[in-house]
C-alpha cells in the first residue's frame, strides 16, 4: 500500500514549518508595531461630526489636546493649578536626556473664570459662568477640568507613553490614581483603539498559531 505524501515527507514538512516559524512571529511583531490608529478614519464622510472635526484641523492645525478631570475636580481644588503648572514648568528630574516634553500648555476652568473677569469686569458672576457652561465648567458651574495642549512631539509613537507621563504626573502631584483620572481627547481614543486592537491581534495570533500547529 502506497504511502500517503505527508506520511513519506513529514520530516520535510516540519522542517519547512520550524524554518519559517520566526517569520511568523517576526511579521506578528511588526503588525503589532504598525498598529496605531487614528480616530478621525474611523468617521464617515457624511458625519456632522467629521465637518466638525476638519473645520477644526483647518482653523487649528497643530493642536493636540488631552483633557484631564478626576472625582472632586472643581474651581477650588487646589490640585488643578498645581498640576496645570507642572506640565507646562517641568521641574529637571521630569526633562531627562533625550526624551522631548509633551505638553505644552494648560488651561484650567479657574483660570477661563479668572481671565473672563479680567477682560470684562463688568460682567456679574452669573454671567460669567453662564457664557462659560458647556467649555471648562460643567452645568452645576462648579465642576471642571484641566486641558492640555499637547507639542508635536506627542504624536504617532508616542501617543502611549506622553499618557503614562500624565498619568504619573497626576499621582504624584495629585495623588489621583490612575483609576481614578478621567481623560478625553483625540490621543487618548487612538491609544484606546490601538489597545484593543493589539489584544484583538493577539487573540487571532493565538488561535493562528494553534490551527496552524494543528
Amino acid at each position: 500500500m502506497n504511502s500517503s505524501f505527508f506520511a513519506r515527507r513529514s520530516f520535510l514538512i516540519l522542517v519547512v514549518a520550524v524554518f519559517f516559524m520566526p517569520f511568523l512571529l517576526r511579521g506578528t511583531r511588526l503588525a503589532l508595531q504598525s498598529n496605531r490608529n487614528d480616530i478621525k478614519d474611523w468617521l464617515p464622510d457624511g458625519f456632522e461630526q467629521t465637518a466638525d472635526h476638519h473645520w477644526f484641523q483647518e482653523k487649528f492645525p497643530h493642536e493636540q489636546f488631552v483633557l484631564v478631570s478626576w472625582e472632586g475636580c472643581t474651581l477650588d481644588d487646589p490640585r488643578l493649578p498645581f498640576l496645570a503648572n507642572e506640565l507646562i514648568n517641568p521641574r529637571p528630574k521630569e526633562c531627562e536626556p533625550g526624551h522631548p516634553w509633551y505638553f505644552r500648555h494648560a488651561m484650567t476652568g479657574e483660570s477661563l473664570v479668572r481671565d473672563m473677569r479680567d477682560r470684562d469686569p463688568n460682567l456679574t458672576e452669573a454671567e460669567v459662568f453662564r457664557r462659560l457652561e458647556g467649555t471648562l465648567l460643567g452645568k452645576d458651574h462648579y465642576k471642571t477640568c484641566l486641558v492640555v495642549t499637547l507639542t508635536d512631539h506627542a504624536k504617532g509613537k508616542n501617543r502611549r507613553p506622553m499618557l503614562v507621563k500624565l498619568r504619573d504626573m497626576a499621582k504624584e502631584y495629585c495623588d489621583v490614581d490612575a483609576e481614578e483620572l478621567r481623560l478625553g481627547g483625540p490621543p487618548v481614543d487612538n491609544v484606546s483603539i490601538d489597545v484593543e486592537g493589539e489584544r484583538t491581534i493577539f487573540r487571532l495570533a493565538a488561535l493562528s498559531a494553534v490551527v496552524g500547529l494543528g
